[in-house]
């Protein structure tokens, strides 16, 4: 792809980001090594601000896979740069601003973790307590570690003495289950773990144990320890509570073009480990509250002691993401190298909807939050923009070379990515439009299945055949031959094949991947 990132590289000339002066683009030479005239802990001169600008739109025209993002960057105690780019309502034509609301998926869990640490500094709850003090009901088999043997430090850690990919499922993607159903499916099906393993399930687990110790609403419990204190008035835990307009869409990117997605989240299936709501000047303030030990606007919003705690190295990890070699995770923050500099984040992401980047470098004061309306082929975008801002805030004298780097190698796997992504999108249309016939009457298949780890599911008549009702999701199925049928159970993500199993009797229940479904009743 011809490269569009500056306006200037077309006539051979390079805008130095230390003196805005044009400088001759000579071929394979890097961007001069400086401190930029003016510019201060706190501040950014207008070059940078014009490098960061022309960066950012040159390479969202160049790449074409990401709708609408925003952007803000903290020095010290001071929101420096905050801006939107392209759109957050592509049929609307609703620009992205900084004020534009975005899901922030996994990213919640810092905020999780903060609610816990402040928690536990009003003695409400311990985090070395076991987890039996809040769920009284677990007892493992003896093929596990004692139940007790795991604390909510743990869960906050990814270092549980257990897994259950049951409940990692079913509270991301289906809704909430009773506390007995809870503890009957993790005494059940839960199996053994050691060291760091990364899961929905700890925090979705840890979301609970707030509202017990605060006995309150566990959304709540984020609001008036986090959001509120930090006054990160455009946050929230509450899908509900949403405003009608400045909220982004989510896309998908297709060959075809960005396809605006359902939305993903309702309040059941949002819980501790993903499914907050913010906006990047919301989360510049939670960083600034960060960088300074919970201090912000010259008061003490969040407790130094809690800040702390979070920020400290809690669990081993050995693992690299994007350029970021992580090697230890702290309650809710990954902690990395970047160069020689620790990056201090957490990421989120959703199949077909959004991405997100909040980290920062408490050695340098410096912050990068980017958000935007699009995962897929565009996933690594957030962390394109951010490491050129770093890079380019620090004086690397290899900014332009890395940039271009990155890019080509995400524009060089684009076009696979998004032809995955449009057959993956075509494929429930493609096979209604084979007219495929099932081996049995469709009135055969109805009725209500269930799976002891994840719940009952209920297949229906539809307007255009079968649909299934699971929890919140309201699914279409359709027939791919003999006794097998897509479900599209979950946009952005691709269509299950559900296998039903027909004996003498008639249908006695599906698979779907390995879990069994068994029918408990009959249709409709």
């Amino acid at each position: 792809m011809t490269s569009t990132i500056r306006p200037m590289l077309a006539i051979g000339l390079l805008l130095c980001p230390c003196t805005a002066q044009a400088i001759p683009a000579t071929p394979g030479a890097d961007l001069p090594a400086c401190l930029p005239a003016g510019a201060t802990p706190d501040t950014l001169t207008a070059a940078q601000r014009r490098a960061i600008d022309e960066f950012v739109r040159g390479s969202m025209n160049e790449l074409d896979l990401v709708p609408g993002i925003s952007i803000a960057i903290v020095r010290g105690d001071q929101l420096v740069y905050a801006n939107g780019f392209g759109w957050a309502n592509v049929e609307r034509l609703e620009p992205a601003t900084a004020e534009t609301i975005y899901y922030l998926a996994s990213e919640s869990k810092a905020q999780t973790a903060m609610a816990a640490a402040v928690l536990a500094t009003e003695g409400r709850l311990d985090l070395d307590d076991p987890i039996t003090r809040w769920f009284p009901g677990l007892t493992f088999p003896d093929s596990l570690a004692p139940a007790d043997s795991t604390t909510l430090r743990n869960l906050l850690s990814h270092t549980p003495r257990f897994l259950n990919g049951g409940v990692n499922f079913y509270t991301t993607f289906v809704g909430r289950y009773a506390d007995d159903d809870l503890v009957r499916v993790l005494n059940g099906y839960s199996t053994p773990n050691r060291g760091f393993q990364y899961s929905n399930m700890s925090y979705a687990l840890v979301s609970l144990i707030l509202g017990k110790a605060a006995a309150e609403p566990w959304q709540d419990v984020i609001a008036s320890r986090v959001f509120d204190p930090v006054g990160m008035t455009s946050s929230t835990a509450y899908a509900s509570r949403l405003p009608i307009h400045g909220v982004a869409a989510p896309y998908t990117r297709t060959t075809k073009g960005f396809v605006e997605r359902p939305p993903l989240k309702t309040d059941d299936k949002i819980t501790g480990a993903g499914g907050f709501y913010s906006n990047v000047r919301d989360l510049a303030r939670y960083v600034i509250a960060n960088l300074d030990e919970g201090r912000i606007d010259g008061r003490q919003a969040l407790p130094a002691a809690a800040v702390r705690e979070v920020q400290r190295p809690q669990s081993e990890v050995d693992a690299t993401f994007f350029e970021f070699a992580r090697h230890h995770y702290g309650l809710g923050l990954y902690l990395a190298d970047y160069d020689g500099d620790l990056l201090v984040h957490h990421f989120g992401g959703i199949a077909g909807g959004f991405r997100s980047h909040m980290s920062f470098m408490p050695e340098h004061g410096l912050s990068v939050v980017v958000l935007q309306n699009s995962g897929g082929a565009g996933g690594a975008y957030p962390e394109i923009v951010a490491t050129y801002i770093y890079d380019l805030l620090l004086g690397r004298d290899d900014v332009e070379a890395r940039a271009r780097r990155r890019l080509d190698t995400l524009a060089a796997a684009s076009p696979d990515r998004l032809k995955a992504a449009t057959l993956q999108a075509a494929r429930m249309d493609s096979a209604a439009a084979a007219g495929h016939v099932p081996a049995l009457d469709l009135r055969a298949y109805l009725g209500t299945y269930e799976n002891e780890r994840i719940g009952r599911v209920r297949v229906r008549p539809g307007a255009d055949g079968l649909r299934v009702d699971w929890g919140e999701i309201d699914a279409p199925m359709v027939s791919i031959g003999d006794n097998d049928f897509l479900v599209r159970w979950q946009p952005g993500y691709a269509p299950a094949t559900w296998t039903f199993h027909v004996e003498r009797n008639g249908v006695t229940g599906f698979d779907w991947g390995g879990r069994p479904f068994r029918r408990v009743a009959g249709g409709p």
